[in-house]
């Protein structure tokens, strides 16, 4: 039950960010090659990068990484896509 419940969170999630990069190229934001293919990479590296900053700050990690991986790519990906 478990799994079929993060299945339906996550694709509600990559469904919402499809929805919203599409408003950003209408908008003309940011421009995406294949804003399909771009929500899904962003919905699941945000995902990731959320899930492993909680698990730093939890300390359930042995060692220490940069602090500003999920900033870092949010910056990256905003001058990668820009229009």
């Amino acid at each position: 039950m478990a799994a079929k419940i993060v299945a339906e969170e996550t694709d509600k999630m990559i469904i919402a960010t499809k929805q919203l990069f599409y408003a950003m190229e209408v908008h003309k934001l940011l421009h995406f090659t294949n804003p399909d293919m771009s929500a899904v990479s962003f919905a699941m590296t945000i995902h990731g990068l959320m899930d492993y900053e909680l698990d730093q700050s939890n300390g359930n990690c042995s060692y220490e990484t940069d602090k500003n991986l999920l900033d870092d790519y949010l910056k990256w990906f905003c001058e990668e896509n820009a229009v």
